[in-house]
């Protein structure tokens, strides 16, 4: 058992900080596509603001469950009680599908609402790339419950390699894609951010595909 946490331990740790900075190193390449320093300025300025809007209704749509998940199932399994620790799995995954998919539906309402009081200077621009969002938000939810099983049987080895595997796949969607798009299909930066925002539900997607 000890030798599993000390295993799932450094995975954990070590995807964090792989993901974390790869998060920061393809910001390099990726700004470097996009060409001017005003296409520079204005894609970054439409990717922060989406992401700063995704940040807030995916906190919403797990609101706390799945650590909440993960104790349970702790707490169940260490009085031998299996079957209810899967029950309180199995719940708490429907529960997180209907508050992914609710906030996915209120996300794609409001987005022109949040768009207008964004720093964009194109509030139609701004409007596609948050409900880029969408589809994200409608399945991570229900993968962190996933994770927050895995949790609570102490086996953190997963957690820390499919986070680590969402990060890589969703660089490698976003720097493909926005190659493509600007050098070979020649659409410009706006169509590019669109599709790296779209990545924050394609790295998932994938990990869970492969």
């Amino acid at each position: 058992m000890n030798k599993k946490l000390l295993s799932g331990s450094f995975w954990l740790s070590f995807g964090s900080v792989f993901s974390r900075a790869l998060g920061v190193l393809y910001l390099i390449p990726w700004l470097a596509m996009m060409g001017s320093k005003e296409n520079i300025n204005a894609a970054q300025a439409l990717f922060n603001s989406t992401y700063n809007i995704y940040a807030i209704f995916l906190s919403l749509g797990m609101a706390g469950f799945p650590s909440a998940i993960a104790r349970k199932v702790a707490m169940y399994n260490g009085k031998n009680e299996f079957t209810n620790s899967k029950k309180i799995f199995k719940l708490g995954l429907g529960l997180m599908c209907i508050s992914g998919l609710l906030c996915a539906l209120i996300l794609y309402v409001t987005a022109p609402i949040f768009a207008k009081n964004s720093p964009v200077v194109s509030q139609r621009d701004s409007v596609i790339a948050i409900r880029s969002m969408v589809p994200a938000i409608a399945i991570l939810p229900a993968m962190s419950v996933i994770r927050g099983w895995f949790q609570g049987n102490q086996d953190l080895k997963p957690f820390g390699i499919s986070q680590l595997w969402e990060q890589i796949f969703r660089v490698i969607f976003i720097l493909t894609s926005s190659y493509i798009l600007i050098y070979i299909f020649h659409t410009g930066y706006v169509i590019a951010v669109y599709a790296s925002v779209f990545a924050a539900f394609a790295g998932p997607w994938l990990v869970i595909y492969t």
